[in-house]
């Protein structure tokens, strides 16, 4: 038997990617990247995203590190969806991170208000079956069925829910 020299190969090589790490593999800093919703001074949420280390004239990121987030100074650049750009300490974004998760880290969007609502006349009951009897008194059983409200959310956006759904995942207090 001949048997020729067999080199593994792990795959095509794409020496220009290697330039294209992200701050966040190259550093460890794993709030490069995240999503953020910022309080704004409207009482609203506005959703931006970290896009990088802050860095000093000589190129060197602003800040320190700490286990403590009271005691972390690094500071980073957030970008908006309109193109601006802000300047954000490590505690705050951590913070509004921490605000927008549950204990299981899954991330919500809290109700601002209810600004509008409608109602879909072929899922809606008819008044006919709303009426019934009780110890002979005609009584009026009032349904959600068919109701849809607009929800306004604390970042800005707006979307329509059905009343049955916002009555389970936000009662009334």
């Amino acid at each position: 038997d001949v048997h020729e020299l067999y080199e593994e190969v792990d795959g095509p090589e794409f020496p220009e990617l290697d330039d294209e790490l992200t701050d966040a593999q190259v550093t460890g800093d794993y709030l490069v990247n995240a999503e953020v919703l910022i309080p704004t001074v409207h009482g609203m949420e506005e959703r931006g995203k970290v896009v990088r280390r802050k860095r000093d004239r000589d190129g060197n990121p602003i800040g320190t590190a700490n286990r403590n987030p009271l005691l972390d100074t690094r500071l980073y650049e957030v970008q908006f969806p309109d193109g601006r750009t802000e300047e954000l300490a490590a505690n705050a974004i951590a913070q509004a991170l921490w605000a927008q998760c549950d204990p299981d880290g899954n991330q919500y969007v809290t109700l601002h208000a209810i600004v509008d609502s409608r109602k879909d006349p072929s899922e809606a009951v008819s008044k006919k079956k709303q009426v019934r009897m009780v110890n002979g008194k005609r009584v009026v059983t009032r349904s959600t069925k068919g109701w849809e409200l607009l929800c306004e959310w604390r970042d800005g956006s707006t979307s329509w829910q059905k009343l049955r759904d916002l009555k389970e995942s936000h009662p009334l207090q």
